[in-house]
Formats: C-alpha cells, sequence, structure tokens
C-alpha cells in the first residue's frame, strides 16, 4: 500500500480556476456589449450554452470512467472514445426517431450545415473530446488518483447545473413581473451564465486542496443538497451512497486500494 502525504496541488488548483476565465470573461464583455451590434452572436450563445453544458458533463463523466479503468493510454483512448462515438450515435437516433414531429435525417443534416453551428458548439466540442483523448493519452501520474478527483467533478457538475436551473426559476419570474424589457433580459441572462461558470470553476478547483484529499468529500455533498436530489425515502440511499463514493475518493488519494462503490453516472 502506498502512503501519500496529503497536499494542495496549487498549480493545478490555479489552472483550474482559470479554465473557466476566459468563458466567464467573453459572457461579461457580451452582457454590456451593443445589443443591436452583438444580437445574433448572443442569441446564439444563449441558445447552445446549456446543450454545450450537458455535453460537457457527459464527457467528464466519460473521462472519469477511462481514469477510473486505467490500463495504459491506448486502451484508455480507445474506452473514451468509443463511449463518445456510442453516445453521438444515440443522441443521432433520439434526434430522428421523432420523425412525425418533422425531425428527419435530412434535418438534422441541413442543421448540421449552418456555419454557427460548428463555429459555436460543434467545434469546441471537438476539441473537448481531443482535449479528454490526449490527456488520457499523455497522462503518466496516478490513474487511481486522477479517477478520484473526476469522480468529485463529474458529481459536483450535475448538481452545480441542477443549483443553477433552480436558482434561474425564480429570477426568471421576478423579471416576468417587473415587464423587463430584451436588453435587461439578455444582461441579466448572460451575468447570470457568467456567474455559474465562475462557481464552477471554483467547484471544480476543490479536488486539488489537502481537505479532498484527506477526506474524499466533494465540493457540493451537503445533506440539504442530497435531501433537495432526493425523494423522501430515496435520501437515505443517496447520503449513503455518497458516504461510500467519499471513502473511495479518499482511499484512492491516499493510495490505498478499495473497489469503486457501484453507483448510476
Amino acid at each position: 500500500m502506498r502512503q501519500v502525504r496529503t497536499r494542495t496541488d496549487w498549480s493545478a488548483l490555479l489552472l483550474s480556476l482559470l479554465a473557466q476565465a476566459p468563458l466567464a470573461g467573453w459572457l461579461v464583455w457580451l452582457a454590456y456589449a451593443p445589443l443591436d451590434e452583438h444580437r445574433e452572436t448572443i442569441a446564439d450563445t444563449l441558445a447552445l450554452l446549456l446543450p454545450f453544458e450537458l455535453v460537457r458533463g457527459v464527457l467528464l463523466s466519460f473521462s472519469r470512467s477511462a481514469f477510473r479503468d486505467y490500463k495504459g493510454p491506448w486502451p484508455a483512448v480507445k474506452a473514451f472514445l468509443v463511449a463518445v462515438a456510442l453516445f453521438v450515435g444515440l443522441a443521432l437516433v433520439a434526434t430522428i426517431l421523432p420523425s412525425r414531429r418533422g425531425f428527419t435525417l435530412s434535418g438534422v443534416v441541413a442543421a448540421l450545415s449552418h456555419p454557427w453551428i460548428w463555429q459555436a458548439f460543434l467545434v469546441p466540442i471537438f476539441v473537448l473530446v481531443a482535449e479528454n483523448a490526449s490527456r488520457l493519452f499523455l497522462f503518466r501520474g496516478d490513474a487511481r488518483a486522477e479517477a478520484a478527483r473526476l469522480d468529485a467533478m463529474s458529481d459536483d457538475a450535475w448538481t452545480w447545473l441542477f443549483l443553477a436551473t433552480l436558482a434561474g426559476f425564480p429570477i426568471a419570474v421576478v423579471y416576468m413581473l417587473a415587464h423587463a424589457n430584451e436588453q435587461e433580459w439578455t444582461e441579466t441572462t448572460l451575468l447570470f451564465a457568467a456567474a455559474y461558470f465562475a462557481g464552477k470553476a471554483i467547484v471544480f478547483a476543490q479536488p486539488y486542496t489537502a481537505r479532498f484529499a484527506s477526506t474524499g468529500r466533494r465540493a457540493l455533498a451537503w445533506r440539504w443538497l442530497i435531501r433537495l436530489n432526493s425523494s423522501g425515502s430515496k435520501y437515505a440511499d443517496s447520503l449513503a451512497r455518497e458516504q461510500r463514493a467519499a471513502e473511495w475518493r479518499r482511499s484512492a488519494m491516499l493510495g490505498e486500494d478499495a473497489p469503486f462503490p457501484q453507483k448510476s453516472i
């Protein structure tokens, strides 16, 4: 059993914080940019933010699984790309199936032919896939510790998105009751998105701290959040599952051997 001294990885923590800064800064700039001059860019950005974030969450889950079952660079990359290919296939099938509502293969192809779809969505997704694959291929550290960090990040990413969605509803209601104009709606929505990514940077930096290495607890594993995400009868099971996951992350960070607790992605 290999014992590891718990410490904060400051370089990784700072890089994690800075990774979200360009997107958050760009959203703030768009919020205060003249609406008439950037109307199309703003509309495209707002339309694609949620789908992009959902895809990022799925890719993070795939990367976590690849590190968890890490058997070398090539097998890890292969497992990740196979998962991505299956996800893309299922997404296309799910899009085409409701053909009675006007979705067809030709319609999907036509939608994908728009330049802004490629520039604002598909190209960034390809970059994310390439980034995750290259990270798996070039990785030479402790795969179990990396899997533990990504496990916490993946669970926290979905929890943070859930919280942001929950917080967005009362804000929208207030603005509807106040009869806000288009400029006010746009500015608030973009600033809310910027705050979301700034908060996500803090959440994603937590797995690089000494606290995480010694406890395995993710940033958003609060009891009230687990209760909010679970029905009354499932709260105890969700809490126990999170405690088992935290114990596995802790053992992985400390170099101890422990089986990964079975849970849904």
